[in-house]
């Protein structure tokens, strides 16, 4: 009987909480573009943080009941502040409220668009191609889990992004001779790490 009122206790706040969230939140997120190493038990050193490691962008969510749906464009810059690189995110996750932590956890697609060093064009995803089905086929799936803090008009957010193996629309429709899991297997080694502040409307 108590675990039975635990429960509904416990999908009675997931429920509310969802019900009452903010629909759409806007603001900017900054990423640590260095690999998490989980292997290793050598603190961070000073000098692996670098400017030219983080990306900054702006992010977009709109939050309809228990899904999230985020867009986001960050970009990376030189050490003399030219752009080199950006990227486009398209998610969309499972969302849960729970008081003021705001859980999340989905499945995205990066769409990355960097200068090519011998003609100085900009290339989507690796290739001359930019057609929109060519850029949406070769898009690069990953998983997204965040752990957000609501303070009521604004909320601050842990985001960490786990990339797959090069899964893409392109790459599961064709057979390069890899597995299933090692296309679609998460790749913790190069997890980025994502801290966003956002603004809290409606």
């Amino acid at each position: 009987m108590n675990k039975k009122i635990i429960v509904v206790c416990i999908a009675a706040l997931l429920i509310s909480g969802s019900a009452f969230a903010s629909v759409l939140q806007l603001g900017g997120s900054a990423t640590w573009g260095v690999p998490v190493d989980f292997d290793s038990s050598e603190p961070v050193s000073i000098s692996d943080i670098e400017f030219g490691k983080y990306s900054i962008g702006f992010d977009a969510r709109l939050n309809v009941g228990f899904f999230q749906f985020q867009g986001e464009m960050r970009g990376s810059f030189s050490e003399d502040l030219l752009l080199k690189e950006y990227g486009y995110y398209l998610a969309s996750s499972l969302r849960f409220d729970i008081f003021f932590l705001d859980l999340t956890a989905g499945l995205g697609m990066r769409i990355g668009v960097a200068k090519n060093g011998e003609t100085n064009d900009w290339e989507y995803n690796g290739q001359s191609k930019t057609d929109a089905a060519s850029v949406f086929s070769t898009g690069e799936f990953y998983y997204r889990a965040g752990l957000g803090i609501d303070f009521g008009p604004a909320s601050l957010e842990l985001q960490a992004m786990v990339p797959t193996g090069g899964a893409s629309i392109e790459s599961m429709s064709t057979n390069d001779g890899r597995s299933v899991f090692q296309v679609i297997g998460p790749q913790f080694d190069r997890t980025r790490i994502s801290v966003g502040i956002t603004a809290n409307f409606f």
